[in-house]
């Protein structure tokens, strides 16, 4: 599944909100749960001491980073500092990166 823009403009108004298909409604929940399960790993790696630094646990907050990164334009620039992950990934980022990012980081690279 890639992202091309989970959201598109919808004429539709619902109370004055954005209203979204439920095909979109499932995209979103699809993304929020791919951050869920890589933070969940990305966490176990830090805790076994397989990491360098720290690691925010985004638990919680999937929504967030996930809806703020459905909601831009492909133009929009990106520049978070925690409980990110699910903007990347929906902004494009695949699901490996951040993995060997750290075994890098363990490495000396």
């Amino acid at each position: 599944m890639t992202h091309a823009r989970t959201l598109e403009a919808n004429n539709d108004r619902l109370n004055g909100e954005l209203s979204l298909s439920g095909q979109e409604r499932r995209n979103l929940l699809y993304w929020m749960r791919l951050t869920r399960t890589l933070d969940d790993q990305l966490v176990a790696l830090w805790k076994q001491g397989r990491g360098v630094g720290g690691t925010f646990n985004q638990k919680g907050h999937e929504a967030i980073s996930v809806g703020t990164g459905a909601a831009l334009h492909p133009a929009d620039v990106v520049a978070p500092i925690h409980r990110d992950l699910g903007c990347y990934l929906i902004r494009g980022m695949t699901p490996r990166w951040p993995v060997p990012t750290g075994w890098r980081r363990c490495a000396g690279g």
